[in-house]
């Protein structure tokens, strides 16, 4: 979901999921992780799901959705579609936008696996012990920060002196989070096709390297 959250533009605000369940069978359904999954949908990104349309599904898979459909809060039910003929997916998604394996335009999906720098940018990342400790702790002091002041706000809506630190306020936390992104993610495939563009990755390595060639070694 975070990935998908990544390749929205504004003002655009939530996605289409295709579920296609092409070769399905009852030894591969892992109940624990779809409950997870939904959990989070339902939970942390209740806006981001605009609809999960579902294909390919064997009449065995009804079984499976009559557990599923219980663990689904009334208006994200609402949101699932089931599709029998993959042409009725025209009526959800503009066949530029679907694979063709699914009779859509767009080419099928083909991995584009990391590259030798990406491993190397990501190793470098996850033994910054005192960078993670540092962004962290910044993210924190923001997020603290931002609900100090947005109770204030809740309180003093006509006060614009409080409406603008609180932009202020949320200018920072959103700048924080950036900074912890690099040692909490890591660049995906949509960001090697070019999908996904997030500099910081490239800044905050640059800038590693430029603190490890000042270090002086006795």
């Amino acid at each position: 979901m975070e990935i998908g959250r990544k390749l929205l533009h504004s003002p655009v605000e939530s996605v289409t999921v295709i579920f296609d369940m092409a070769g399905f069978s009852l030894k591969n359904m892992d109940y624990q992780h779809t409950h997870f999954l939904l959990h989070l949908l339902q939970n942390y990104y209740p806006e981001s799901l605009g609809l999960a349309l579902i294909v390919n599904a064997p009449w065995l898979f009804n079984s499976c959705w009559y557990i599923i459909r219980r663990w689904l809060d009334p208006v994200v039910e609402s949101k699932f579609h089931f599709i029998s003929n993959l042409d009725d997916l025209t009526i959800y998604i503009d066949p530029s936008n679907i694979p063709k394996r699914l009779n859509g335009d767009k080419p099928d999906f083909k991995y584009i696996p990391p590259t030798e720098h990406d491993n190397i940018m990501l190793a470098a990342f996850r033994e910054d012990f005192y960078g993670n400790k540092k962004a962290t702790e910044n993210h924190r002091q923001a997020a603290l920060n931002y609900l100090r002041i947005t109770y204030e706000w809740a309180n003093k809506k006509h006060d614009k002196n409080i409406v603008e630190q609180r932009k202020k306020a949320m200018k920072e936390l959103r700048d924080a989070y950036e900074q912890v992104v690099p040692y909490i993610s890591t660049r995906t495939h949509y960001h090697r096709n070019g999908l996904i563009d997030e500099p910081i990755f490239d800044i905050a390595y640059q800038k590693l390297q430029q603190e490890d060639q000042q270090v002086v070694h006795f």
